[in-house]
């Protein structure tokens, strides 16, 4: 398998002292048919791989590598014209390779290792699963231009499907079997293709909070882990406003300086509605929100509306001109605005619809898709 279509981590740099500490883990193995061979040993970070450690194989292909590090690593192992052989090495590790140079990457044989031995389990069963999706994307090629095209594309399509559930159930059961190995990290961010991840972060999010809690638990200093632990935080937010999530709650200040929270409006479907004096498309969005709230604000309907200008004197001229008589609140904070940050506030305008118990129910629609949303939950 290409070097450069392996498995796709999310690892972060591990910073090593330059200590005169011995090494304290060894890779020692076998290249079959192998003579003065040149053997690197280096450590993948977000960025690069880092060399750890050289040498050249003995008359026998022997060699010998080592090194140092303070938590579980991930490396690979190659020669210069050989694919990588990933392993994961626990300080303390002695890991015996015997290969040989004709299938460096994939004839392989490790012992020492518990990680290294899953990850060539993993590994393997990606490059099967490559292998079947290369044969189809061969055979939809021989097919461009027949006249059965569209038939025999759906029939690839079917097939690719069951291929690309087999392993992600793998990849599931994987992950289920070894939640405390940094190999799950792996599993996690594999790639099938291009733009082609077996998991989604937010579909799939049991599994990243199942390996993040297991790993957080069992090696906390470790920067990769840290890392995987800072995105399921990331999503875990990004989840909070999903549609069929409770909203989370704020508090700000009405015109007047009053503090008025969204959870106030409980028992009305309420829109969580973002503008600016100072954003043109807000501003065409608003003679719209009037005639609807004119129309359902006996109803049941309300509106909280978070301003993100700067001056108190442009928001109140926004509101006066713009005839604006439901809830307007501000910090006045601009995109620092602390509703920005905790509901992911990118551009302007934006908002949520809420059932009567704070539930999100549609997102960013425009006046007449409210409207119609309206008609159907209000009538």
């Amino acid at each position: 398998m290409n070097k450069h279509i392996c498995i796709i981590f999310f690892l972060t740099t591990i910073f090593l002292s330059c200590s005169t500490n011995k090494d304290n883990f060894e890779v020692r193995g076998t290249i079959k048919n192998s003579k003065n061979e040149k053997v690197y040993i280096s450590r993948l970070t977000t960025a690069e791989k880092l060399l750890t450690d050289s040498c050249y194989t003995d008359a026998n292909g022997n060699f010998s590598l080592s090194g140092k590090i303070i938590d579980p690593s991930f490396f690979v192992l190659y020669t210069i014209n050989s694919d990588y052989i990933h392993l994961v090495i626990h300080p303390k590790d002695k890991i015996n390779i015997i290969t040989n140079i004709q299938n460096f990457n994939t004839e392989y044989i490790v012992e020492g290792s518990g990680d290294s031995k899953l990850i060539k389990k993993l590994v393997d069963k990606q490059r099967l699963t490559l292998e079947k999706i290369t044969s189809l994307s061969i055979e939809f090629d021989n097919i461009k231009g027949n006249s059965d095209f569209f038939q025999r594309k759906a029939e690839i399509d079917s097939v690719y499907n069951i291929i690309f559930d087999d392993h992600k159930n793998f990849s599931k059961e994987f992950i289920i079997k070894n939640p405390g190995s940094m190999v799950s990290i792996m599993a996690l961010y594999q790639q099938l293709g291009r733009n082609a991840p077996v998991f989604d972060y937010k579909k799939d999010f049991i599994y990243f909070n199942l390996v993040d809690s297991n790993l957080t638990a069992l090696f906390p200093n470790s920067e990769a882990i840290k890392s995987l632990n800072k995105k399921v935080v990331e999503i875990r937010e990004q989840l909070q406003l999903d549609i069929g999530a409770k909203i989370p709650d704020i508090s700000l200040p009405d015109t007047l300086g009053n503090m008025i929270s969204l959870s106030a409006l409980r028992g009305k479907y309420v829109l969580l509605d973002f503008w600016a004096s100072w954003s043109i498309v807000s501003r065409q969005e608003n003679p719209k929100l009037v005639k609807i709230y004119n129309k359902y604000k006996n109803e049941g309907f309300e509106i909280y509306q978070v301003s993100l200008d700067r001056t108190k004197e442009s928001w109140l001229k926004g509101i006066e001109k713009d005839k604006l008589s439901w809830i307007n609140v501000s910090d006045l904070k601009f995109w620092n605005s602390i509703a920005c940050v905790k509901y992911d506030i990118q551009k302007l305008p934006a908002n949520f619809l809420l059932d009567t118990t704070g539930i999100i129910i549609a997102k960013n629609l425009t006046g007449i898709e409210l409207e119609n949303s309206l008609k159907e939950i209000l009538k």
